[in-house]
């Protein structure tokens, strides 16, 4: 598990400013889904720039282990709430990971917002969460859950904008791992023609009569 350092932006940027940082954000990960980094070193950049581009307090990427248990690949939390090991804890929250990975498409969850028929909150916080799956085509389970925190205050309106928008770097994420399995099948295929290959040459010295 990776820990990602969000970089704190001292004076608010205009618009126009704001604007032009995201699309900076998305060039320079749009450059690392071509990279051949690891997936948990791709991870913890995706985090860095999801939480830059919506000022988020907090984020991690989890991915699935067995018997629906959850684990961050990378985390950052600077909620002063260590928000990110609470939602670990809770049940509810490991709920809605599962629907969220069932359903394949990305959520806002409100403050104290319930799961499950035992009424415990997903979210015991009193930040906003936004969560987004990471699926690739040739693969329909995700291969982990982008989710980030916000104070809250948005409204609906921005609240879906900044869904849209880690939903944008979501599609980036599953580039990457798509164009990874697209190079380990490469590599295994040009392994395949050098052992027929190898076959070829032993076969060619034998006597078939």
């Amino acid at each position: 598990m990776v820990m990602v350092r969000a970089i704190p932006t001292a004076v608010s940027p205009s618009p126009d400013e704001a604007l032009q940082e995201i699309d900076d954000l998305l060039e320079e990960l749009t450059r690392l889904t071509r990279s051949a980094a690891s997936p948990r070193a791709f991870h913890a950049e995706l985090l860095d720039r999801a939480i830059r581009a919506l000022a988020a307090v907090a984020g991690a990427f989890w991915v699935s282990e067995t018997n629906d248990r959850w684990q961050t690949d990378a985390r950052a939390d600077q909620s002063g709430t260590t928000l990110i090991e609470r939602l670990r804890a809770t049940p509810a929250h490991a709920e809605l990971l599962n629907a969220v990975q069932r359903g394949g498409e990305p959520r806002i969850v409100l403050p104290g917002t319930a799961a499950g028929g035992d009424g415990l909150s997903a979210n015991p916080s009193e930040f906003l969460l936004l969560l987004c799956p990471v699926v690739v085509e040739s693969d329909p389970t995700p291969i982990g859950i982008l989710e980030v925190a916000q104070r809250g205050g948005a409204s609906p309106a921005s609240q879906q904008g900044y869904l849209r928008l880690l939903a944008a770097l979501c599609d980036l994420a599953a580039d990457f791992h798509q164009q990874r399995l697209l190079r380990i099948w490469q590599d295994r295929a040009g392994r395949l023609a050098i052992l027929d290959q190898f076959g070829d040459r032993v076969h060619a010295s034998l006597d078939l009569t």
